[in-house]
């Protein structure tokens, strides 16, 4: 086991299955560099146990295609100071059945852009609080030192804001949606359309994506995992009716109306009252200009209302996803290279 900020960090399984993969990435990646280093006349200090778990649990998901999913338990333990101490984490088993289906064909493309652009410098504050400090920005601005020069971070001490959030899963899925999921996706977007006029030479020195990596497959596999009460056939709702809407911004909907929608700047509803309001101007709205119904009853139940009979729903998960679903169908419709002044708010 190795020694993180000191303390030693010891990653099993929860179930009494084989934690053998565990302790053989754990030894590899960082028990024998440490050791080399050591011999060496060197020192390594490695730090942010939560962000290198997640490194350990997605290296072992790549390579573990069979069997059932696995809980695990990580104790960072030390005996320094008046009293022992230990801090407990918890992985639940859908953390490696999503890590692992992320690594599939059909995802890792996407799922490789979005981990790494929540790799942060370690002098980022301690603990991933909501909203957290990083929501998926295209380049994290480095610190620098006295002289200007920008300190670089060691991989061994790097964080990653999404690793730190796996232990809170599923409780706190929806706010990872909300402020992981959406900002990534609206953040993206943004700097994608303000480098539309940027050479490919000045993206690639920069090392910034210069094409927009959807980010609704990763989303409902998230969903798929952590938020167990919603449907498939509530994802299915959404996406149509984000298709719908998207139709409707198309046929000349006033730029304030569609950031009310998509809760861009200060517009976004936090209440249910405001939100159900707002549905009922589109539907209105849908009627006038395109001689149609955006929504029924049912599916309004199914998505925003808890009304027996139903699923169970949360109406603001439903309202971000439909945010996310919704900005990235005017995003292919080519709506925001007319209408670029709407992401300033961002």
């Amino acid at each position: 086991a190795p020694l993180i900020s000191g303390r030693l960090l010891v990653l099993t399984t929860a179930d009494g299955s084989s934690p053998l993969d565990l302790f053989q990435e754990m030894h590899h990646r960082y028990v024998l560099p440490l050791l080399s280093m050591a011999r060496a006349g060197g020192r390594m200090e490695i730090k942010q146990p939560t962000s290198r778990i997640g490194e350990v649990l997605q290296a072992i998901a790549q390579r573990r295609r069979q069997g059932p999913p696995r809980p695990f338990v990580a104790f960072w333990l030390s005996n320094s100071g008046q009293d022992p101490d230990v801090t407990i984490y918890r992985y639940v088993p859908a953390v490696e059945d999503f890590l692992r289906e992320a690594h599939t064909a059909r995802y890792r493309a996407d799922w490789d852009v979005f981990v790494r652009s929540f790799w942060v410098g370690k002098r980022q504050k301690k603990g991933v609080a909501f909203p957290p400090q990083a929501y998926g920005q295209e380049q994290a601005i480095p610190p620098q030192n006295g002289g200007g020069v920008q300190p670089q971070t060691p991989p061994e001490q790097s964080r990653n804001l999404f690793y730190e959030v796996l232990p809170r899963l599923p409780q706190e899925a929806p706010q990872v949606i909300r402020y992981f999921f959406k900002g990534y996706a609206f953040r993206r977007l943004k700097g994608l359309v303000q480098r539309a006029r940027v050479s490919k030479e000045e993206i690639f020195l920069t090392h910034q994506e210069p094409t927009y990596h959807p980010i609704w497959p990763i989303l409902a596999l998230f969903v798929k995992h952590f938020v167990l009460p919603m449907t498939e056939q509530q994802i299915a709702l959404i996406r149509n009716l984000a298709q719908e809407i998207a139709q409707l911004v198309l046929s000349e909907l006033e730029p304030k109306a569609v950031k009310e929608i998509l809760g861009i700047g200060r517009t976004n509803v936090a209440r249910y009252s405001e939100w159900r309001l707002l549905l009922k101007r589109l539907l209105y709205r849908g009627l006038e200009q395109e001689g149609k119904l955006l929504f029924s009853l049912d599916d309004y139940l199914s998505l925003f209302e808890k009304a027996e009979g139903y699923p169970e729903v949360d109406w603001m998960l439903s309202r971000d996803l439909l945010q996310i679903a919704l900005l990235e169908e005017l995003y292919k419709k080519g709506y925001f290279s007319k209408n670029a002044d709407l992401l300033k708010s961002l």
